[in-house]
């Protein structure tokens, strides 16, 4: 939808390539495969998944309010809007989670959609940094632009509401893809704590008889890592009079993409 806070979008191409190879490896061909995603956040993965796989997909998360929103952006019941103002957010805030305007304005509009933190609706001018020019920034308008195209992507799978810690799996999946809230962050305080260690035997339960993917900094189960790569973070820079971007590589965050292995019976 957006890109947020643990959002997959900027490494999902190099994670869905990573999964197609590994499948391949294993003399399983990916197309036409059921999939599960129970912690799909803003669909940076989940439409790549669907590329990948096909559209027999069950694409879930904890919190109901979002999959609220992206059932009724693919039934045609909600028109996400392209203006807005801090009075539509505010009043978003104590609508049930059952209104599809609740989530399109608590994570889609808020800043770097950490959840009803603080309003990102307002249109403003900025420095297109590559293009060199001045443009409009309407964050309202990106927000309903990229809900449109993704769940426009996804049409077909089933949207569901799931907490993995139950253990539980729709329509047993070939092919399962978790990006739970990473050990050491802060996590989403939208849906509570999450409970790892719980996770984790969730994990190697579900990898008896299909193939499981995690993306973690670390993983404490038995695995194979099959794609890394260090996390980056953006400096500016100021030379020649233009803003420039570069990219510091933290060593200490390592994004790595992990397949479970099962647990023995």
């Amino acid at each position: 939808m957006v890109a947020f806070v643990g959002g997959k979008g900027y490494v999902a191409p190099k994670i869905a390539t990573a999964i197609e190879a590994d499948l391949r490896s294993l003399g399983i061909e990916p197309e036409g495969r059921s999939w599960f995603e129970p912690c799909c956040g803003g669909l940076g993965m989940s439409t790549r998944l669907a590329r990948l796989f096909g559209t027999r997909g069950v694409v879930g998360d904890k919190h109901p309010a979002l999959i609220a929103l992206y059932r009724a952006v693919e039934d045609g019941s909600f028109d996400p809007p392209a203006e807005a103002t801090e009075a539509d957010w505010y009043a978003s805030l104590t609508l049930p989670d059952s209104d599809p305007r609740k989530a399109f304005f608590g994570y889609g509009c808020s800043f770097s959609s950490m959840w009803q933190q603080r309003p990102n609706v307002e249109r403003k001018r900025r420095w297109h940094r590559t293009q060199n020019y001045w443009c409009d920034d309407n964050p309202v308008g990106a927000t309903r632009r990229a809900l449109l195209r993704d769940v426009a992507l996804l049409q077909g799978v089933t949207w569901t509401t799931c907490d993995l810690e139950t253990g539980g799996l729709p329509d047993d999946p070939e092919v399962v893809y978790i990006d739970w809230p990473y050990e050491g962050t802060l996590g989403y305080p939208a849906v509570g704590a999450f409970n790892h260690d719980r996770g984790y035997e969730v994990l190697r339960a579900w990898a008896r008889g299909r193939v499981v993917y995690l993306s973690e900094y670390v993983c404490r189960i038995p695995h194979v890592e099959i794609w890394s790569q260090a996390k980056g973070s953006g400096l500016a820079h100021k030379g020649s009079g233009l803003d420039k971007r570069a990219t510091r590589v933290d060593a200490t965050r390592v994004e790595r993409l992990f397949r479970i292995l099962p647990a023995r019976s």
